[in-house]
């Protein structure tokens, strides 16, 4: 069920708001009559267009992956998704894709084609750090994402995964990973005062656990 506004996938997933509801919505330049409107390339599983999903919030973050990490125009995307259509109606959640410079990539029958180019065959680049934050059920279908906290000093490799989002705990709220202890609880006990060791004894959770549920609130707040 559609349960995250554009303001909460934005920061989770580090995106700015304006680029969610561009992503999810399109944009309208009636100021402008010779600018083409920006068409949306996800489409938010809320019928009012309001609200988005966690499918809405993985295809999000895969296209944040594709944008950020690879450079990979939107162009390219819009064709990746027409192209994968036969295998998917949400390529994006539904497929674990690749890609090399210029192109989003994907294995058919043991083989890389380009998405982008209509089939052709391509060497690739994999996405495999923003990929291994979404874990698949045995239908395929994505189960749980572990948003980046982001330390400076680590790799993407190599940032834990002590968040998850799962829509089948504590209503898909954002969670200590195992735990169905939402990271909003923690936080709003931190800044009521509570002592932080107190806090991960009351929900029997390391105080390692503790203050990364802190530091995520917080980056959440502060985006």
């Amino acid at each position: 069920m559609p349960a995250y506004t554009p303001t909460q996938v934005g920061a989770y997933l580090r995106v700015p708001v304006g680029t969610i509801r561009a992503w999810t919505s399109g944009v309208e330049y009636p100021g402008s009559p010779s600018r083409r409107p920006f068409r949306p390339i996800v489409k938010p599983d809320d019928a009012q267009g309001r609200l988005l999903s966690f499918k809405n919030l993985v295809e999000l973050h895969v296209l944040a992956a594709l944008r950020r990490q690879h450079r990979i125009k939107l162009d390219s995307v819009r064709r990746a998704i027409e192209y994968l259509a036969p295998l998917s109606k949400r390529p994006l959640a539904d497929l674990d894709l690749l890609a090399d410079k210029s192109s989003v990539l994907v294995d058919r029958y043991g083989q890389l084609v380009s998405a982008s180019e209509s089939g052709q065959s391509v060497m690739r680049e994999v996405m495999k750090d923003y990929l291994a934050r979404v874990d698949r059920a045995p239908s395929g279908q994505p189960g749980r994402f572990f948003p980046f906290v982001l330390r400076p000093e680590l790799p993407l490799a190599e940032q834990p995964r002590f968040i998850e989002i799962n829509p089948k705990r504590a209503f898909g709220r954002p969670c200590v990973a195992g735990v169905a202890v939402p990271t909003a609880e923690i936080a709003e006990r931190f800044v009521a005062g509570d002592a932080m060791s107190d806090i991960a004894e009351d929900f029997q959770i390391s105080l390692a656990l503790v203050e990364e549920a802190i530091r995520f609130e917080q980056r959440t707040i502060a985006a």
